[in-house]
Order: C-alpha cells, then structure tokens, then sequence
C-alpha cells in the first residue's frame, strides 16, 4: 500500500484566533473604506488596528517553534516558504492589478518596490520567515545562542528603519512585524512568558485597552507631551509596539482556553481561520469595488450601517471565491499556498 502524505496536526485555538483576526481584518478595512480619513477619529477602527496585524505574526511566530521537530534543509525551508507566501503574493498582484485595470508593465516594479500597495502581509511573513531560516543556520554554524542572535537582529532591524526611515521593498513593515514574529516564537518557547493567571492578564488587558484607546495610526496621543530629546517617530513607535506588545502577550496567553471549544460556532470560525490567507488577497482585491457596487444598488444609509453591508459583503463573497478556489488542487497550491 502506498504511504498518504501526512497531514500537519492543526491547532483549534490556532485556527479559530486566525478566524477572528481575519474578521477584524475585514471589517478595518470596512471601517477604512466607509469612512476615509474619518476612520482616524474611530475607536473601533484605531483598537483592531492597535493589534490584529501584531498578534497575526504573533500566531505566526507561536507556530514556527516546534521542539523535537526534524530539521530541514535550509533551502527546502525556504522554497517551501516561497511556495506558500511569494507566489501567492505575485499572482494575486496580478489578478488584482487586472481587477483594478492597472498597466501591468508599469505595476512589476511595485509588487517588488512597494509591496504595502498590495498584499503586505504575504510579502512579510515570507521575508522574517526567511531570517529566522537564516539566523538558525549562522547559530548552528557558529554556535550562537539563538534568542540571543533572534534578540539582536531584531534591534539591528528596528534601529535601521529609525536611522534611514527606508520604505523600499516592504523594509518598515519587515522590520516592525518581526518583532512579533519573535514575541509570539518566545511566548511558545518559554514557560515564563505563558500565563493563564489574571492577577497578570487582567491589568495588561486594561493597560492595552486604555493605550488603544488614544491609538493613532500617524500620531502620538494628544496627552503625550513631546520630548525634544526624542524624535517623534521614536515615541510613536515605541507607544505603537508598547500597545501591541501588550495586546500580543494577552491574546497568546488567552486563546488556547477560549478558542479550544469543539462547539459548532468556534468550529465555523476556526474553518475561516484555515482560509485566512485566501479571504485577505479577496477582500482587498474586491472591497473598493463592492463599495461602489452597495452605493449604487442600496438606499442612503448611515455610516455604521453601510459599513456593516460592506463588511458583510466583502466577507461573503470572499468566502464563496476562496471555497471555489479551494475545489480544484492547482488553484489551491498556486493561490493560496496549500502544499
């Protein structure tokens, strides 16, 4: 009898998080295209941006540790990483530049210069997984400590993009989300940073909440006083990666006990969670044009409730697209990197 490919054992908690991470994605970007630059003044749109992204490299990083497993080869790893995130990447570039009647010959350039003007997180996500490839093979070749190696690369990252503020080929992104990756990574790998006590989680929690509160994408909050010593965009970075920081260490921590029901609506949400990757190229491929499509086919209406018939939509038909994709197993490989 021939041997089946083992499957990976997937993580309820894991998946059903994802879920809910895609949701809120959704639903920013809802939030984003309803209200313009109104959006800034939103809480609801500054608390899930304070921390979705974050805890998604989080997740991210809490899945790449995994103790006792064999070792790959370095380039396997990376072409495998490849496979799932730069390939999607470039294709739904594509479909989306076509969606959108972009000039192809003149969008190349920017899938590589400017991946925030597309799918960002894919684009990410590849290159820290590909550091944390590379730091892993310099530890085992030199005999580095690898926190420590993981520690310093991601302040060598962090002081980089303060010195030259560099934006090209998705710098900024690459080096704050690695933090995350990181932080997330950490919280799998030790026992210290993993607790369930709400002595500790409940006044992170409220600090997170209240820092959230005053979040501001491209602003300091107003009651911060500005320190000449210290550049503005020190400050803003630091409060930014304080709030997520905190956001990060609270979720991680919570949803292996909240999100582990084998009840049908966290099941649902856990399938959403295993498509996430899909419903984000979608979504953002689509909603500009299902903006335009709901204001001509509905009644005036306000803002929450065309945001909600946006973010309904959106993730609805996202849903239906990712399933036909899924049918067929070229699609699923190519589109969303299912290998």
């Amino acid at each position: 009898m021939a041997n089946k490919k083992k499957l990976p054992i997937r993580l309820l908690w894991a998946d059903s998080l994802k879920g809910w991470l895609i949701i809120l994605v959704v639903l920013g970007h809802a939030l984003q295209f309803t209200l313009g630059s109104g959006k800034n003044s939103n809480h609801l749109w500054n608390l899930i941006y304070s921390f979705h992204m974050p805890v998604f490299m989080a997740v991210s990083g809490w899945l790449a540790y995994r103790p006792g497993k064999k070792a790959q080869q370095p380039w396997h790893l990376i072409l495998r990483r490849a496979q799932q995130l730069l390939v999607p990447y470039f294709l739904w570039s594509v479909i989306s530049s076509i969606i959108h009647r972009l000039c192809l010959w003149t969008a190349l350039p920017d899938f590589i210069l400017n991946p925030d003007r597309y799918f960002w997180f894919l684009w990410v996500l590849f290159f820290i997984h590909l550091f944390f490839i590379l730091i892993e093979v310099a530890c085992t070749r030199f005999h580095i400590n690898h926190t420590v190696a993981i520690v310093l690369m991601s302040l060598v990252l962090v002081v980089i993009m303060v010195m030259t503020e560099c934006r090209l080929y998705g710098y900024q992104f690459i080096s704050y989300y690695f933090m995350f990756f990181s932080f997330g990574y950490f919280i799998h790998q030790y026992p210290a940073l993993q607790t369930h006590r709400m002595v500790v989680i409940l006044p992170c929690t409220v600090l997170w909440l209240l820092l959230a509160w005053w979040w501001r994408m491209h602003d300091l909050p107003s009651w911060m006083p500005a320190i000449h010593a210290i550049p503005s965009a020190v400050l803003l970075y630091s409060y930014r990666s304080i709030t997520a920081m905190l956001a990060t260490f609270v979720i991680l921590n919570v949803s292996p006990i909240l999100l582990d029901s084998p009840l049908s609506p966290n099941k649902f949400i856990s399938s959403i969670g295993k498509w996430s990757l899909g419903i984000y190229t979608v979504h953002l491929s689509l909603i500009s044009l299902l903006k335009r499509l709901l204001l001509t086919i509905i009644p005036p209406m306000p803002d929450w409730a065309f945001v909600l018939a946006l973010f309904l939509t959106a993730l609805g038909i996202s849903l239906v697209v990712v399933w036909l994709v899924m049918c067929n197993k070229h699609t699923a490989r190519w589109l969303m990197g299912k290998i």
